[in-house]
């Protein structure tokens, strides 16, 4: 049977007083929706009841914060779009991680020309950093130009150990690349000094800036496929005026360009805590926020976080009930109430007495015209107008 909203915001008032049952009626109700939904917007089942339980788990873990109760269906339908949006991020991030590493691994065996990196005296320091097994395979494929099959054979290695060798060596020249301290191995030292002269010698010597043009290249390739790994974290779980989101970029870091947009799509400003890895903003709306990082070398990763229980609207006067020269004030508010007042025509000022547990004010106060001033615990303000009759 289906449920006006009147209804489902009845059973969600009892869900939160602790009725389970009340709580399974809204989900019964709601549930097949949003399953509908999830379906449309992924296209497949694959995920549906997972993400069909991140949904209510979130409605409950926030179920006290919703302040229009009649919204409920909207702020499902808000929830199930962003939990899917987030999951077709995280699929398309992984289909390219997946992509990147085949990529990966045959990039020793492109051929690229790439004259412009040719930043010798650099990838001398950076090769400081490989282990004697990478440092040789490096030296056989790139400096002396064999396919990886004769540099499998020339070190008695399986191809596949090979190319694991030699992207750990371009992992480590590429952090190398940041140095300018090390100095070059030995081993290259004398490669690169104790060839024979003539024709030979000369085209051993050749063979260097070629070594590590070809490096370079393999440098930019892994660059462009290797993804940067956003997590964004909301701070603060209680209500509050303005939230802190916290962004930690994984993988390349240094110079990133890091960028972060709100719900309207405008740029919030962002304090790098460490240097291309770790930012902070302060937000002051609800709603989805999107952050984007591009990496020096290009490669540009896109994730969003949901900023829920930013707080500042002041309490709202629901009604109003007079008993002789007792005057009660019904409020609504998603924090605590700090304090009410009424303020007469004459500016006389008539604190109430508050029931913080059930957001209520009682006054005794003369008949006339009244504003009512009311905060709670953040800061919030609002005020609003009543009427006491004569008794």
């Amino acid at each position: 049977m289906q449920l006006t909203h009147q209804q489902l915001g009845e059973l969600l008032v009892r869900a939160r007083r602790g009725d389970r049952a009340a709580f399974d009626a809204l989900y019964a109700a709601t549930a097949p929706m949003q399953a509908g939904q999830i379906r449309r917007y992924l296209g497949d089942d694959k995920a549906t009841d997972d993400i069909l339980q991140g949904v209510y788990l979130v409605l409950w873990q926030n179920i006290g914060r919703l302040s229009q109760p009649r919204g409920l269906v909207a702020y499902l339908n808000r929830i199930t779009y962003n939990l899917c949006m987030n999951y077709r991020r995280r699929q398309a991030r992984e289909t390219e991680r997946v992509q990147g590493a085949g990529e990966l691994e045959d990039i020793a065996d492109r051929r690229d020309p790439v004259a412009a990196y040719d930043d010798r005296e650099a990838v001398r320091t950076a090769l400081g950093w490989l282990s004697e097994n990478e440092l040789e395979a490096v030296t056989l494929r790139y400096f002396e130009q064999l396919k990886i099959a004769q540099v499998a054979d020339r070190m008695h290695l399986s191809e596949r150990t090979v190319k694991r060798l030699l992207r750990a060596a371009l992992d480590k020249m590429r952090q190398g690349l940041h140095f300018v301290f090390l100095p070059l191995p030995l081993p290259l030292l004398h490669w690169g000094a104790a060839r024979p002269a003539g024709d030979k010698g000369r085209a051993a010597r050749r063979l260097l800036p070629a070594g590590i043009a070809a490096i370079l290249c393999c440098f930019g390739a892994a660059a462009t496929l290797r993804p940067i790994d956003i997590q964004a974290t909301v701070q603060d779980s209680q209500p509050a005026r303005q939230k802190t989101v916290q962004i930690q970029l994984r993988g390349l870091t240094g110079n990133n360009r890091v960028q972060m947009y709100g719900p309207s799509g405008k740029a919030v400003a962002l304090t790098e805590r460490r240097r291309g890895a770790v930012y902070t903003a302060t937000v002051t709306e609800e709603g989805e926020y999107t952050v984007r990082a591009r990496s020096p070398g290009g490669t540009q990763s896109q994730t969003a976080v949901y900023v829920q229980g930013v707080d500042r609207r002041g309490p709202q006067l629901l009604h109003f009930m007079q008993d002789g020269s007792t005057l009660t004030l019904q409020l609504a508010d998603d924090s605590d109430l700090q304090a009410v007042t009424c303020v007469g025509s004459d500016g006389g000022i008539y604190p109430g007495k508050l029931d913080r547990a059930a957001k209520r004010a009682v006054f005794s106060i003369p008949p006339g015209d009244y504003t009512v001033q009311a905060t709670d615990v953040l800061g919030n303000g609002s005020t609003g107008t009543v009427h006491m009759d004569l008794a």
